[in-house]
């Protein structure tokens, strides 16, 4: 970090503040980019260190527009009977392709229409849920993403809300494998080809079920006119919100859809 004085300063003009504020805390955020110059061995951490840089002002880019889906993204479902007594039918989730911007800046995109088990996806609980916490009305409590719904539904039976918010969270994944066109001859050493694997770092998205935040607004009572009340409940607590503020599921990423399912969970409207 270097700072140079403030030239022809203003009456009264004076620097207030440094962000970071040294080079400890300079060095665990991504305001900050390697002093690269010829001859300066480019290590891996550098090289990732550069890359979160540039990342990182993409995203604060994409916090200049409104979040939201863009183009696509539409949600239906298809309920198969069970082929057993007491089984669960089968719900697969049909979304189609398009894109989206997240609260935080990133950017989501479905090239191609994708079909997904409801009960696979990854759900999105407060993290007391499973120790018994209660639900109430008040501040929000914290959340985590825990297991499958389908696995939450049979360890926890009938602690979930019957409605959700289906989210696309922007993810980055590790992609490893060797390139059958590299020129370079595979290492022959009992460990594999390790030295020759082409890592990446590649983005990705995935589906999560966000359980309806009973504490924030509760969940009206079942009826005919549920569907309307939640989604005006969702339009309502949209409109309230601060230049700043951001409904709930949108912390973890787009919001692509309300659910809400019928005693034995299965889905009863989209």
């Amino acid at each position: 970090m270097s700072t140079t004085p403030i030239r022809l300063p203003l009456p009264g003009e004076q620097v207030l503040q440094l962000s970071p504020a040294d080079a400890a805390e300079a060095a665990t955020t991504w305001l900050r980019r390697p002093n690269l110059f010829p001859s300066r061995a480019l290590t891996a951490p550098t090289l990732d260190a550069r890359s979160h840089w540039a990342a990182g002002h993409v995203v604060q880019r994409g916090q200049a527009f409104t979040p939201g889906i863009a183009q696509g993204l539409e949600l239906d479902y298809v309920i198969t009977p069970p082929t057993e007594t007491g089984a669960r039918p089968t719900v697969r989730l049909h979304i189609a392709a398009g894109s989206g911007l997240a609260a935080s800046g990133e950017d989501v995109w479905l090239a191609r229409p994708i079909e997904v088990d409801f009960y696979g996806l990854p759900v999105v609980v407060p993290a007391d849920l499973p120790d018994g916490g209660g639900g109430g009305t008040g501040a929000l409590r914290n959340r985590i993403i825990g297991p499958s719904l389908g696995e939450f539904l049979s360890s926890n039976p009938g602690t979930l809300p019957l409605a959700g918010i289906l989210v696309l969270q922007p993810v980055a994944v590790d992609v490893a494998g060797i390139d059958p066109l590299d020129p370079c001859e595979c290492c022959g050493c009992a460990e594999g080809n390790v030295s020759f694997e082409d890592w990446r770092l590649a983005d990705a998205v995935r589906l999560l079920w966000y359980a309806w935040p009973v504490e924030w607004p509760a969940l009206p009572a079942p009826g005919p006119r549920l569907r309307n009340t939640l989604a005006y409940r969702v339009f309502d607590a949209e409109r309230a919100l601060t230049p700043d503020g951001m409904l709930p599921w949108e912390e973890f990423g787009v919001p692509i859809g309300l659910i809400g399912v019928d005693a034995a969970f299965v889905p009863a409207f989209a």
